[in-house]
């Protein structure tokens, strides 16, 4: 067996292919509550920063990041996701809410 960087070839092979399995597995539950979600959709919105939404069925793959442009009623909202290109999504579809890092805002620069 090999070493290559303090790991085994075999346990580096194994690692990568968990994280990778564990990537593609969905997420069943909601970690926000509906008013936790309210509230960081309003700030993105008024603040006018990006965000990056997992929506169900929550893999990596399920991602949408930009800035929510309206609140079009309690159940959607109007994201963009680059420059002028618009996507409607239902909350109740949101599993999770983060604030996008700046190498994921780059579409936005000078949208504001």
């Amino acid at each position: 067996m090999m070493k290559w960087q303090g790991f085994y070839l075999s346990e580096h092979t194994t690692a990568m292919r968990e994280w990778r399995e564990a990537e593609l597995l969905p997420v069943i539950h909601d970690e926000l509550t509906p008013e936790e979600k309210f509230l960081l959709l309003s700030q993105s919105m008024l603040n006018q920063f990006a965000l990056v939404l997992r929506i169900k069925p929550g893999r990596i793959s399920d991602e949408v990041t930009g800035i929510v442009r309206e609140l079009l009623n309690q159940d959607e909202i109007m994201i963009e996701v680059s420059k002028n290109n618009f996507r409607r999504l239902e909350v109740m579809n949101i599993i999770s809410i983060k604030k996008a890092d700046s190498w994921q805002t780059d579409d936005f620069q000078g949208m504001n």
